[in-house]
């Protein structure tokens, strides 16, 4: 399940601006693979963060704060085949980063699905004062 089409990024840059960025043969249109492998690579980015938490690939309807960061995130890597992005990209490239650690960690709470149960490596016991084989008692001496 894509967390952004297409459109999403030709919505956010010009097609004069896909074309000098995509048309490495000289055609005159955006290379479309190039900005389906940007969408690609800005979910596996996005997978990477979120599996620690969530199922992933997301399922629809996928989380909206999700598919915006998916965008972003895909955006900026369409600018980066070319040059630097420009200053407003590469900021909301960096609190998707950020938004994406805080998921990670727990903070952020995506909605929708349910997190997955996580061990925090602590000690466990199933053990209890009934079943007991040693107690102050018995080891009275000692």
């Amino acid at each position: 399940m894509a967390y952004c089409t297409r459109e999403d990024i030709q919505g956010k840059i010009s097609e004069a601006e896909l074309i000098r960025l995509t048309d490495d043969s000289g055609t005159g249109i955006p290379d479309y693979s190039k900005i389906d492998t940007a969408i690609t690579e800005a979910e596996a980015e996005i997978d990477s963060y979120c599996a620690k938490r969530h199922t992933v690939p997301f399922q629809p309807p996928v989380p909206s704060m999700i598919s915006k960061m998916c965008k972003d995130i895909a955006v900026y890597n369409v600018w980066s085949l070319r040059n630097a992005a420009p200053d407003d990209c590469e900021d909301r490239y960096t609190r998707a980063v950020a938004y994406l650690k805080n998921v990670a960690k727990g903070i952020v709470d995506l909605g929708g699905d349910t997190p997955l149960e996580i061990d925090d490596g602590g000690p466990s016991s199933s053990k209890s004062s009934d079943d007991r084989r040693f107690s102050m008692d018995n080891m009275e001496g000692f």
